[in-house]
């Protein structure tokens, strides 16, 4: 009985901390006005959460997604600036690429 109370406790305070982290980033995106700034901000804050090497923020435009903001510490490590190689291109939305089926999708892909 005191390790299922113990466990509990542990994700009591797991839960509070993550939703401590959450208010705090809301508190500070709120202050962001550039949005170039606010989608990088959410891309990094998003990365860390999850532990993700890189990731991608598309914009539905016009039939096609395009990259607003990439990061990838593997891909990037030499170069940070590289990542602008890849900002304003454009995928289809349509099954050539994950990224593409995921947004032609009704529902979530798993």
């Amino acid at each position: 009985m005191a390790v299922k109370k113990e466990k509990t406790a542990d994700v009591s305070k797991t839960s509070k901390a993550i939703l401590d982290k959450i208010f705090r980033l809301s508190s500070e995106i709120h202050k962001i006005n550039d949005i170039d700034i606010l989608l990088d901000k959410i891309l990094k804050e998003a990365r860390r959460f999850t532990g993700a090497e890189g990731g991608t923020v598309f914009l539905a435009e016009e039939g096609k997604l395009k990259i607003k903001n990439v990061q990838n510490d593997s891909l990037f490590k030499e170069n940070p600036a590289n990542r602008y190689h890849y900002i304003g291109k454009e995928l289809k939305i349509d099954c050539s690429s994950i990224a593409g089926y995921a947004a032609g999708m009704p529902e979530s892909v798993r």
